[in-house]
């Protein structure tokens, strides 16, 4: 059987608020939990692939500068070659911008989730003033961010 993770995990929900509150608050808080694990698994991702392929850069080149020196054949230093034409490669892709990108923009979704869930334990808030900033927060990832589309195929899947 394969069941799907709740989005709710937090324990506690005010007495005082009316049910439509909830609604919208329970709402607001799976659109900006899908929105936070779609930017943190595309962080871990360009993570990754930027690891990777450094990584394969320094080998490719460190290879290629030790292996033509040993052996005394110029062909080899098209190993090395590789290696300096993938760090051009890394150089125009920017993945350490994506990187911190992603990174601001899943903490920051991070932080309206903890807003939200602060107002369902019962804290006060005024409704204008929190989608004024959901909006703010959203226009500033929408410009700043890379796409995670494809990320959310994979989030349906995982959360009910």
């Amino acid at each position: 059987m394969n069941r799907k993770k709740s989005v709710y995990n937090f324990n506690h929900i005010d007495n005082e608020l009316n049910q439509d509150e909830i609604d919208m608050l329970k709402k607001l808080y799976s659109h900006y939990h899908k929105k936070t694990w779609c930017y943190k698994m595309a962080f871990k991702y360009f993570r990754r692939i930027d690891i990777g392929l450094r990584s394969l850069s320094i080998v490719l080149t460190g290879s290629g500068i030790v292996s033509g020196l040993v052996t005394m054949i110029p062909f080899l230093g098209i190993i090395s070659g590789c290696g300096i034409v993938l760090e051009g490669f890394l150089k125009k892709k920017n993945y350490n911008r994506k990187i911190e990108m992603c990174k601001f923009a899943y903490t920051s979704y991070q932080k309206v989730l903890n807003k939200i869930r602060s107002y369902l334990r019962g804290d006060i808030y005024d409704t204008a003033q929190l989608t004024q900033e959901l909006n703010w927060i959203d226009d500033q990832i929408t410009d700043l961010c890379p796409l995670v589309d494809k990320f959310k195929a994979k989030y349906d899947k995982i959360y009910e």
